[in-house]
Parts: structure tokens; C-alpha cells; sequence
């Protein structure tokens, strides 16, 4: 890696507090372009919110805008995107073309690969695996064990949750 793509800010303004965690907002240090030369994100352009520079790799083009946060071991790289107020937390690992937006929450140890995308408040928790062209948007819940992938589309008022009975009892 010849240089880093971003550095967390230590103003005052830019540190926040989600309970016991202290997150930092991202600088641009890079212009992070596409594969087609589009321009993602000027160097100098503030984005989200990170606990560490684990959250966010330096390679790829991977982003987090506006609001938006990742922290405790949460993970996003390659070309994933998190946008408005969109979290990752716990050990959620997003790869691929990931996308989330508005107030989605992602988190336990789910892992988010391919081109899916998430909307409004949708709720991806527990080892979920969810890859390919799926769209969850509205009041969604995928938890547990759940496998999602190829083209699936969830939308408001789903609950969908794998409960092992042994455990259960």
C-alpha cells in the first residue's frame, strides 16, 4: 500500500460517544476512485465514524459516509458503503459490493458479501450470511443462522430468525 486512503480526526467536533465507545470521524487523505476513474471521494472530505482504523480498510475503495459508523470489531472492505446513519458494530464483516443506507443496523458476527443492499431499518444480527443481489428494505430483521444469497428481496414486516431448538430449552 503506497499510501492511506483516510486518518481519524482528533478534533473535538469530529469525536462522538456510542456508549462506552469512542468513535472518530474519517478524513480522506486520497482521492478513492472506482474501477471506471469515477471520483467516490475527494481527498480532504470528512465521512462517518470509526472506533479504530480496523474498521475501515485502507485498500479498495470501501467508505463510510455522512453519519454513519462502524466499531468494536466490525469490518468493512473491499467496495462495501455505509451511508446516513447506517451501523456496523459487534464483528459484522461486510466484503464485496455491500451497501447500506438510512438507519440500518448490522451487527453480531453476520457476515455481508456480493451486491446486497440495505434500507431504512432494516436489521441484519447473529452469524447471518447474507451474499449476491439481496435487497432488505423497511422494517426487516434477518438474525440467527440465516442464509441469504442470489436474489432475494425482504421488505417491510419480516422477521426472519433460525432458532436451534436444543438451544432453546
Amino acid at each position: 500500500m503506497d499510501t492511506l486512503k483516510y486518518k481519524l480526526s482528533n478534533k473535538k467536533e469530529d469525536i462522538i460517544k456510542v456508549g462506552e465507545h469512542t468513535l472518530h470521524r474519517i478524513i480522506a487523505l486520497k482521492d478513492i476512485i472506482d474501477e471506471k476513474g469515477k471520483v467516490l471521494v475527494h481527498s480532504g472530505d470528512k465521512g462517518g465514524y470509526v472506533e479504530s482504523e480496523s474498521n475501515l480498510s485502507h485498500y479498495d475503495t470501501c467508505w463510510i459516509y455522512d453519519e454513519a459508523m462502524a466499531y468494536e470489531s466490525s469490518q468493512v472492505n473491499c467496495a462495501a458503503e455505509l451511508h446516513n446513519r447506517a451501523v456496523a458494530r459487534d464483528g459484522v464483516t461486510l466484503w464485496g459490493m455491500v451497501q447500506a443506507f438510512d438507519d440500518v443496523q448490522l451487527y453480531g458476527t453476520a457476515s455481508l458479501y456480493g451486491k446486497p443492499k440495505f434500507y431504512d431499518f432494516a436489521r441484519v444480527s447473529g452469524c447471518a450470511q447474507i451474499s449476491g443481489e439481496v435487497i432488505l428494505s423497511g422494517d426487516v430483521w434477518v438474525g440467527g443462522n440465516e442464509k441469504f444469497t442470489g436474489n432475494v428481496k425482504l421488505e417491510s414486516g419480516t422477521y426472519v430468525t433460525y432458532v436451534n431448538e436444543d438451544e432453546a430449552q
